[in-house]
């Protein structure tokens, strides 16, 4: 009876987690809006599909099981979708600390997203041959992310310009990392993934509160 209990918050979890990472989208797209600054649109959009990969999952590891009848096409398309949204929404979220390093028209900068998503497509279609090699390449992704966060929070303390969004912002990716990661490690164990995804959960609600406060702030 627990067991079942458990099974269904595991993949419940997603949903919720879904819900909060399109909240996100909509908050910072909103400021987006206000500012015009394209390193919101990017950020917003990783979010998005942050999003998009979470539902996506729910259905791949819940719904279709329950849906027998289902047949393995639509099973192998909602997988790529996932796939998709996870590598695209990392590399997004890299594209968002380093999109000043390249041109920041306008134009050019919607060409980049373009670019990452077609990119996204073709490792997501590798995936579907070897999770290995997806996973791998969005390990290297979300390190490299991490990375260019930390150097960023260190220069700004540097130049005695500490701002707190950068803190949390790295202590929310660090913690998605981990957790990520975690859920690739313990999938098959049950209760450890009903722990991990919960911490993705609370991460995005931690980011979230973030983004309501910054979008009142600037309303």
């Amino acid at each position: 009876m627990i067991d079942s209990i458990i099974d269904k918050l595991i993949f419940f979890i997603p949903v919720l987690t879904s819900a909060i990472a399109f909240m996100i989208f909509n908050n910072t797209h909103k400021m987006y809006i206000i500012s015009k600054y394209e390193g919101l649109k990017i950020f917003s959009l990783a979010f998005l599909l942050f999003g998009i990969e979470n539902f996506s999952r729910f259905f791949l590891y819940y719904m279709i099981p329950k849906l027998s009848i289902l047949s393995s096409n639509l099973y192998n398309t909602i997988k790529l979708v996932s796939y998709i949204s996870l590598i695209s929404s990392l590399l997004y979220l890299s594209y968002s600390l380093t999109w000043k390093n390249f041109s920041t028209k306008k134009k050019d900068v919607s060409f980049k997203i373009i670019l990452l998503f077609i990119v996204s497509i073709l490792v997501a279609i590798i995936g579907l041959f070897n999770s290995f090699i997806l996973y791998f390449i969005a390990f290297c992704i979300f390190s490299y992310t991490l990375f260019l966060l930390y150097n960023k929070y260190i220069m700004l303390k540097l130049q005695k310009n500490e701002r707190k969004y950068i803190k949390l912002y790295f202590f929310v990716l660090v913690l998605t990392f981990l957790s990520y990661i975690s859920n690739i490690v313990f999938r098959f164990i049950p209760y450890l993934r009903w722990y991990v995804n919960s911490v993705i959960f609370f991460v995005f609600i931690i980011l979230y509160a973030g983004t309501v406060k910054t979008t009142f702030k600037n309303s």
